[in-house]
């Protein structure tokens, strides 16, 4: 670009003359790579940071590497940015073979950038017994077993058959957002009637536990961790194709599934809500109820009485979602998610629309949902469902979430900022989840395939009365 813009100049002033040499447009495009990465780096590695975007160390690796975990990562795209950027200033852009290099950089640039995205979000975790260990990845966590359960006075539950030598992942820290994100999203698939995994608010007492059970790092012994939360899945066996553990359903194949259209638009609907943005195979699942394993044939032959499908994974919700979803924007952030949009499109009682639920959808979400379009069955649906959620049932919702434990409500010490109190905390959650209620409730869409009676989209459980706490009707 400079090399067409100064060359020119050169009859009227004949020092730029020299851009017509290749060994003086080099040496430009070098220096110029050195001052974009001196002054790109520190801002660079400032937003990864940010981002979360940190290295991850297997377990079986050697333990001198465990101090690289965190580390940023994609510092490629700074290496990008200084070749692509010098090359389009000082090359000659007539050259088509410049075209081709930039392009196929370019091009495998982005291809890297997704797979580490990918690779990032499916790091391996080590399981441990009555022990804290290190866990991979970059939200704090580890895995124990349970020895003792205490209710919120002190007193001492029994535990459930089995419960002792059953580990846990637990999830802590206060400013660990997909430990709210994932108590407020999981109670509000269970209030709807959708399956979701157990994700219960405590406080731990981890015994023979490092000071930093996410690193395995500090001395050992008994360690509080107030603001935590335990997972426990939900029932069912986990169905996959061997070896990958670790594949779920996408949404695509959410068509395939034997379900009225209402019944999985008015997920993929919930999903939007959410803002359920990391929606990739991975973080949902398919289970099994009553699995029969036929040994007389072969191979043998393996059936299940009842299959479901669920969410497993929605520590990136009730946030702003986008291309990251490890930022702090992206995760239980009531600035971000309450100026996000309900709809992309929508219609009105007067003026059915074809609708499109706003869901920006992250960079490793691959064969995920992204603006998916909503029929009217699904937003009724959907609607309905919402709308029988009293002001007591959010309170709670967002309550045991323990959403004024957040740091956007907390100053440094701990103590609310000015005017803020636990109940002011709640209430501005539930405000905001009311007012995208009503606009979900408000909307009109065309009817896509609806049932033959409408009134399983109205009364799905058979009630006597519906209740309905939103100002617009829905149905």
């Amino acid at each position: 670009m400079l090399y067409h813009l100064l060359y020119p100049l050169h009859t009227t002033f004949s020092v730029f003359n020299v851009t017509r040499y290749i060994t003086f447009r080099t040496a430009a495009a070098s220096l110029t790579a050195l001052a974009l990465s001196l002054l790109m780096g520190p801002w660079l590695i400032r937003t990864l940071r940010e981002f979360q975007i940190g290295q991850v160390i297997r377990h079986e690796g050697p333990a001198t590497h465990r101090t690289k975990a965190g580390t940023p990562t994609m510092g490629g795209l700074l290496i990008l940015a200084s070749a692509l950027i010098p090359t389009l200033l000082w090359a000659d852009l007539t050259n088509i073979y410049i075209w081709i290099a930039v392009f196929a950089t370019a091009a495998f640039g982005i291809t890297t950038v997704r797979y580490a995205e990918h690779a990032r979000d499916r790091a391996p975790a080590l399981r441990a017994n009555r022990t804290a260990e290190e866990k991979s990845g970059n939200t704090p966590k580890f895995d124990c077993s349970i020895t003792r359960v205490e209710d919120a006075q002190g007193h001492v539950q029994t535990l459930t058959p089995g419960m002792d030598e059953e580990p846990v992942k637990v999830k802590f820290g206060r400013d660990n957002r997909e430990t709210y994100a994932e108590a407020a999203s999981t109670r509000l698939l269970w209030a709807l009637g959708f399956y979701a995994d157990g994700i219960f608010p405590v406080r731990v007492t981890c015994l023979n536990c490092p000071a930093d059970p996410q690193r395995a790092s500090g001395t050992k012994g008994t360690h509080v961790f107030n603001e935590g939360v335990i997972e426990r899945k939900a029932k069912g066996r986990k169905m996959y194709e061997v070896p990958n553990e670790e594949q779920g359903w996408s949404w695509k194949e959410l068509d395939t599934v034997a379900r009225p259209s209402y019944e999985k638009d008015g997920l993929r609907m919930i999903a939007a809500f959410i803002i359920h943005s990391d929606n990739k195979p991975a973080q949902q699942r398919l289970v099994c109820d009553g699995v029969e394993v036929n040994q007389a044939t072969t191979p043998f032959t393996t059936t299940c009485q009842a299959s479901r499908i669920l969410i497993q994974d929605v520590g990136a919700t009730f946030g702003g979602g986008g291309a990251f979803t490890n930022k702090t924007s992206a995760k239980m952030n009531l600035s971000e998610w309450s100026k996000k949009a309900m709809w992309k499109k929508v219609g009105t009682s007067s003026a059915p629309a074809d609708c499109q639920a706003e869901l920006p959808a992250s960079l490793a979400a691959t064969d995920g949902l992204s603006n998916p379009a909503i029929s009217e069955e699904g937003r009724r649906f959907a609607a309905g469902l919402m709308c029988q959620l009293s002001d007591r049932q959010l309170t709670d919702l967002f309550t045991v979430a323990r959403v004024a434990e957040e740091p956007d409500f907390r100053n440094a010490d701990g103590s609310f900022k000015n005017g803020l109190n636990e109940a002011a905390v709640v209430k501005q959650w539930v405000d905001a989840f009311k007012r995208k209620r009503e606009a979900l409730a408000a909307g009109r869409c065309r009817m896509k395939t609806p049932p033959a009676d409408l009134a399983v989209l109205d009364n799905p459980a058979g009630l006597p009365a519906v209740p309905n706490f939103c100002t617009a009707r829905p149905l």
